[in-house]
């Protein structure tokens, strides 16, 4: 266990050895965010996935860095067929923790097959739609969506609780708990599945009450028959017509059939024709708000996959900034300590930011931050003034420009780079840098020396 705030690795006091920090309730909650990780662990064992999310929801809550809990949280939602919900878990993941994590391989299986993102995608897109259609009371066209998400995803808990909905909508109370118990096979006590499967139970039992009803009421009715009861055979008497009778019966066959095919058959063959042309309308209008719902779900798609590419394009990059903090800081401090002066202060300038870095950080570099820059500038300007006296004016003038970049109170640096530049003919930096001298160090001896390099 690492300290909160220096992530130090903590001892058995309540109290951080680097930083002083209180950190017994810290070890608290982590020792709760680890035991509800075991709960969802057990959970996971035994096939009870939902019990199992609800116990790691509350590790994480109580601990986010908690990598175990969030990768096998994961895991647990991809067993349930939800990819998107278990790639985020596993990106935060690897966020919190980068190295020596098994959320790098799960997140590598997914993107190095293209084959099953594209599967992933089209489960999406279908369910979305699915549900659309449900919602706008388009029960078999979402039948049919509902179907296809479960051919491609086969694990997808919500797609087998929206099929049987579905099917409980239609009155196929049998269909829908073979599709529950699906559901009960990947997650053995999840209470939608449990919920729709009592319902389907009580509508089975009605039904069964109903019919055997009608079975006893029918037996009731059939009654035997007794000796006192007359049976009257039917009568085979036919009553011959004559051939006008027949013409007769002809023409009035012949009326009926022109009336049937006007007043029945007219009106059915125009109601048919307004039926389709109604069915083609109702279909245009279907595809249209499809390719709407599947542009719009496109869209939202993409708005927060780039909301999370920026957020972790961000903590990259400030990670990436303070690790290179960090590493300027210990390379100068290393120099510090062997008496390289020049070479530590270098190293503690490339640090153009101290915010948010931790105490002990600030520690360090405010004990070695001034004293490097004083010392390398003290160095610069002997080096730099040899240079000058040895009409090495390239090299003097760039360590005095070093010199007193550091150390800007540092009056025979300043001197001498004003001496450097005259010599080497640059006058105008000559005079800027000598009327400088003159400025910052009035009445010295220094600044009577570089009268002689002001341009008149």
């Amino acid at each position: 266990m690492r300290c909160y705030k220096c992530d130090k690795e903590l001892s058995v006091d309540d109290f951080c050895a680097g930083c002083g920090a209180d950190v017994g309730l810290f070890k608290k909650i982590v020792r709760m965010s680890n035991a509800y990780y075991n709960m969802g662990l057990e959970k996971v064992r035994s096939r009870d996935l939902s019990g199992a999310a609800e116990y790691l929801h509350g590790s994480v809550r109580l601990y986010k860095k908690n990598t175990d809990a969030r990768n096998l949280l994961g895991l647990v939602y991809f067993e349930m067929g939800d990819v998107v919900e278990a790639l985020s878990e596993w990106v935060i993941s690897k966020n919190i923790q980068p190295a020596d994590n098994l959320a790098d391989h799960y997140i590598d299986d997914i993107q190095n097959n293209p084959a099953h993102l594209e599967v992933i995608n089209q489960t999406i897109k279908k369910y979305n739609l699915a549900l659309n259609y449900a919602q706008q009371g388009n029960y078999d066209l979402a039948l049919i969506q509902i179907k296809k998400v479960l051919t491609l995803n086969p694990k997808m808990i919500k797609g087998y609780q929206l099929l049987a909905l579905l099917q409980l909508k239609h009155n196929e109370f049998e269909k829908a708990k073979k599709t529950l118990e699906k559901v009960l096979k990947i997650d053995s006590t999840n209470p939608v599945a449990i919920r729709y499967s009592r319902e389907a139970d009580l509508e089975i039992a009605k039904r069964e009450e109903r019919t055997s009803g009608k079975k006893k009421h029918k037996q009731e009715e059939r009654t035997s028959l007794n000796g006192n009861d007359v049976i009257i055979p039917p009568s085979k008497y036919r009553d011959l017509n004559n051939g006008s009778v027949t013409i007769i019966n002809v023409v009035i066959g012949i009326l009926i059939g022109a009336a049937v095919v006007f007043f029945l058959v007219t009106p059915a063959r125009t109601k048919s024709i307004r039926e389709n042309y109604n069915a083609l309308v109702l279909q245009y209008d279907q595809d249209m708000a499809k390719v709407t719902a599947e542009k719009e779900d496109l869209q939202k798609q993409l708005d927060a996959l780039n909301g999370q590419v920026q957020e972790i394009q961000g903590q990259t990059s400030s990670n990436a900034q303070m690790q290179a903090a960090y590493d300027a800081l210990l390379q100068a401090y290393n120099l510090y300590k062997s008496g390289d002066y020049v070479g530590g202060a270098d190293k503690i300038t490339a640090i153009t930011s101290t915010d948010g870095m931790t105490e002990p950080f600030m520690a360090i570099y405010n004990e070695i931050h001034d004293t490097l820059l004083r010392e390398a500038a003290s160095s610069l300007a002997s080096s730099g003034t040899a240079a000058v006296n040895s009409g090495d004016y390239a090299t003097a003038i760039a360590n005095l420009s070093k010199a007193v970049l550091y150390d800007a109170t540092n009056a025979s640096a300043l001197y001498n780079l004003s001496k450097a530049y005259y010599s080497s003919g640059d006058l105008t930096n000559a005079s800027t840098t000598a009327n400088k001298v003159i400025e910052l160090f009035p009445g010295s001896s220094w600044a009577g020396y570089a009268q002689n390099y002001v341009t008149k």
